[in-house]
């Protein structure tokens, strides 16, 4: 996000010379003395020194130069290579104890990384940044940046290496053999032939192997007895159940995504200790997905359930028996009651009450999925629906305070319970003391609802927002989508970080860099990969087929992603924009899917059959964050992933939502992870307010017909660090969002939801006063909502291809379109803002903007902008465009050399 200008306390705190640095200072004279400061300063606020003079915030070198006093305006002179340079960091490194990184430091560091960072996160990334703290912890001065680099790697190298011998020596030599055998044999031809024409991967894969690898067909009786071989094919090769039991799933997820796409050549070529952890990776993770499933539950009301299941599997191969023998025992459960009594019980020719039997599966089946949804019942082995005890952090205890305090939690729960119950007393009585002038709200008793709230009045209509739009056009042309998304890829070096998912690859990086242009633009028009080979860009369908298979994974899809959103804040002009923002408005759009698809469901408020995007767009139009879900998910923990794991720059501190926010459990949950939600109130005239206090049925005379009963402060206090671990889980993605909040449903019976029930009604009852005391946030609310509309006209006019419906019935194939969609939406979204802020560089455009057209200013639209027709692809042509980024490497060359490679 573009950098916020640093307030009076940030200078004062970060950047005023303490009495010791003044004495280090007073010794230097001029620029100099200037210059010593400013790197003092920074030093000890980065533990770094800064690489150049465009690093230093221009009012901290002000605040400092009237510190110093000497000009500001000196700093240009001072010299930042020289010997000067060199002696100043010396100094400083000195008087703060700090020390250049040397030969054993990086080897400390890269043994450190290894044992304690690399074994459970692989993103080269992540351990760039603990490798970083550890530096600012023992007082080292970070390496450069290509040294950072090769710490790095050799940490996540020796990790691997650990990590794989550790895994194989589980293994019998029998294991060994088996899954040696897997990708022995067959031809030696390697499928790497992205230079030459590409290749199929797995082309020389053995049969065994060929089928554990395939993705699963169209849902028929053929499909399901395939993958009934694929699990007895897995099962045969014998892995221990434990095998990967202290291994990060991500982990093992990164090796089975590495074994998918490699080819058995590639794969002979690995160590033994990788070859085998490799391969056992996907077996073991293609077990989980196929094996027949074992139901458990912890808790003993829900015991005859469980033995339904076991009844029904014992006589799952009796024929066409219509009764249970009468001697046998028939589990009585809850579903069994109601409408079903009289059906699950039936009397026979012989007048004996007799259950049916495919009744009482049907029943049984129903509790089994009822009692899923909230875990009360959990799957051995499983991931998503495993024991729910699994999904909370097992080291929560040991870590209690830092849990506590990375939530701003206090420990006390009595402390967390009197700053909820002041912030409602202190909303309840503004709103009840406001009431009589609010003109918009009326609370009385009435059959309808008590509340009665007017619509807000409509906002000046923005009238230049058309011409701005039209000089767009008149400057730029009519611009193909395909060379918005390159003009993207140019400026912000997004595709740098793409590497091979096998780690390995022999495409130059301006080829590649052109053909994951071309599959990208592909996935996200939902034209496909054969419409776009056809273009006039000399790739064939095989080389992009290729690059999609080894290169574009979904992780790496996310990356660029989040890269050019993080270009669009940074690029971002504060006097057009304003100051960034803190608030995202999300909602789902459905989409259309085959039906052949087991992720495909009907969804009844869309009408039709299909999926889910979940999408969180920032106030100025740009998309942080999707997600793909069924129609089924829950649409409140979509909301939350996404505004805790967008992964930009940006502060999530609000989310507007639409009805579907609205939960009492929402509220909750969101109060505990530290944003605010900001839901549209549906029936707001039936809402209810809660009591802060109990025993005071005088307060708060003006709302009285919309008051309900008190908050239970009591069980909030009882289960407060239970809700604090839960919450905690979610922040450390120990599990999903999803699976946490599937606990929290209203078929489960657990403590710990009813108390965070009473923590979102209280929350809910806060929002609420608060909404219909100011008109402000009614209008705040309707306006990030609109930000979503606008979203969805966007999509529907990027991903035209197959009228807008999902053609794959593959989930990765579906996820990969969701996420390419949203790469070209914020390619759009990106270079739409270099235009805009160009045009209105110029002071009679600038001038012509009235305050209504400031508040309307989008860079979200497409009137010059063509997503349809032939895909030509000129690397060397460029947009002219004054705003400008530095390119990575990768980009730069593939700039510089166009379509060299096509000539060559």
């Amino acid at each position: 996000m573009a950098r916020t200008p640093l307030d009076l306390d940030e200078l004062v705190e970060h950047w005023t010379l303490l009495k010791d640095e003044q004495a280090l200072v007073s010794g230097k004279r001029g620029v100099t003395r200037l210059g010593f400061a400013v790197l003092l300063k920074f030093y000890t606020q980065y533990g770094r020194f800064p690489r150049n003079r465009a690093e230093l915030p221009g009012e901290a070198v002000e605040f400092v130069a009237r510190q110093a006093q000497v000009p500001a305006s000196e700093l240009e002179s001072y010299d930042w290579t020289g010997r000067t340079v060199e002696y100043h960091r010396a100094q400083i490194r000195g008087h703060l104890g700090f020390r250049e990184c040397s030969v054993a430091d990086a080897e400390k560091l890269t043994a450190y990384l290894a044992e304690h960072v690399a074994l459970k996160e692989r993103r080269s990334e992540q351990v760039r940044v603990e490798l970083l703290a550890r530096c600012r912890a023992e007082n080292i001065e970070p390496p450069t940046p290509g040294r950072c680099d090769r710490i790095v790697a050799a940490a996540l190298r020796a990790a691997e290496e650990s990590l794989t011998a550790r895994i194989s020596s589980r293994l019998t030599a029998e294991n060994v053999e088996r899954i040696v055998a897997l990708v022995a044999g067959g031809a030696d031809e390697d499928d790497d032939a992205g230079t030459d024409g590409g290749g199929t991967e797995g082309v020389d894969a053995p049969p065994v192997l060929g089928k554990i690898k395939e993705a699963p067909g169209n849902v028929s009786l053929e499909t399901m007895l395939t993958e009934i071989d694929k699990l007895l094919a897995v099962r045969a090769i014998g892995l221990p159940r434990d095998l990967f039991i202290d291994v990060a799933p991500k982990v093992v997820a990164s090796w089975q995504a590495r074994a998918a796409v490699e080819s058995p050549s590639h794969l002979r070529t690995h160590p033994v200790p990788l070859r085998v952890t490799l391969l056992a990776a996907l077996l073991h993770e293609r077990e989980r997905e196929l094996d027949v499933l074992e139901f458990r539950s912890s808790n003993h009301a829900h015991r005859p359930v469980i033995e339904a299941l076991a009844l029904v599997a014992r006589y799952a191969n009796a024929g066409n028996t219509t009764y249970y023998p009468l001697g046998e025992t028939v589990p009585v459960h809850k579903a069994m009651g109601g409408d079903w009594a009289e059906v699950v019980h039936r009397t026979d020719k012989r007048g004996r009450r007799r259950v049916v039997r495919m009744v009482y599966e049907v029943v049984a089946f129903q509790a089994l999925r009822d009692q899923l949804k909230c875990k009360e019942i959990w799957v051995v082995g499983a991931d998503k629906w495993r024991n729910p005890d699994e999904d909370l952090p097992q080291d929560f205890e040991a870590r209690r305070a830092e849990n506590y305090r990375e939530l701003r939690k206090p420990l006390d729960a009595a402390v967390f319970v009197d700053e909820l119950r002041e912030q409602m007393t202190a909303e309840l009585t503004l709103l009840n003391d406001k009431m009589p002038k609010l003109s918009w709200l009326d609370i009385a008793e009435r059959k309808s609802g008590a509340i009665r709230l007017t619509t807000a009045e409509s906002q000046p209509e923005p009238r230049n927002l058309r011409r701005i739009k039209a000089e767009v056009q008149r400057r730029w042309g009519i611009v193909p989508l395909v060379d918005m998304l390159k003009e993207a890829v140019l400026r912000t070096g997004c595709l740098d970080a793409v590497t091979s998912v096998s780690g390995g690859g022999s495409l130059s990086p301006e080829v590649l860099a052109e053909r994951l242009l071309l599959v990208i633009y592909a996935y996200g028009t939902n034209t496909g990969i054969k419409a776009v080979a056809s273009g006039g860009h000399g790739h064939t369908e095989d080389e992009l087929r290729y690059v999609r298979r080894r290169y574009l994974s979904a992780e790496a899809a996310r990356a660029i992603a989040v890269q050019i959103a993080n270009a669009t804040f940074a690029a971002r002009s504060t006097e057009l924009w304003g100051q960034g923002s803190t608030a995202v408005a999300s909602d789902s759009t459905h989409v259309r899917a085959y039906d052949q698809n087991l992720f495909t469901e009907w969804h009844s408020r869309y009408g039709g059959r299909g999926v889910l995007i979940y999408w969180h767009v920032e106030k100025k139009s740009l998309a942080i964050h999707s997600q793909l879900i069924n129609c089924t998910a829950s649409e409140v923990a979509a909301m939350i992933e996404g505004a805790m794991r967008h992964g930009t720059t940006m502060d999530v501190e609000a989310n507007y939502t639409d009805s579907h926010g609205q939960s009492e459990i929402g509220f909750g949950i969101t109060r505990l992870l530290n944003f605010d939600l900001l839901p549209r109130i549906k029936r707001i005239n039936k809402v209810k307010l809660y009591r802060p206090v109990a025993g005071e049925p005088d307060a708060y005379p003006q709302l009285t017909p919309a008051l309900t009963r008190p908050i239970r402060w009591e069980l909030i206090a009882q289960q407060y660090d239970q809700m604090i671990k839960y919450a905690t889980a979610i922040r450390t993605r120990t599990a999903s969002t999803e699976a946490i909040l599937r606990r929290f449903t209203r078929n489960a019976s657990h403590p710990t939801y009813a108390a965070m029930l009473e923590v979102g009604r209280a929350q809910k009852t806060i929002f609420v006063a608060r909404y219909l005391r100011l008109r402000d946030l009614q209008r705040e609310v309707e306006e990030g909502l609109n930000v979503m509309e606008s979203s969805n006209g966007a999509n529907s006019v990027i991903a035209y291809g197959k009228g807008g419906e999902i053609a794959s019935n593959r989930r990765d194939e579906q996820e990969m379109f969701v996420l390419c969609l949203r790469i070209l939406q914020s390619a759009l979204v990106y270079v739409n803002t270099l235009m805009l802020q160009d045009v209105m560089d110029e002071p009679e455009w600038a001038d012509l903007l009235t305050p209504a057209d400031r508040r309307g200013l989008t860079p979200l639209f497409w009137s010059h902008v063509r997503p349809y027709g032939e895909v030509n692809l000129n690397m060397a042509a460029r947009l002219n465009l004054a705003s400008a980024s530095v390119p990575g490497p990768r980009i730069a060359e593939a700039a510089g050399h166009g379509l060299a490679h096509q000539a060559a």
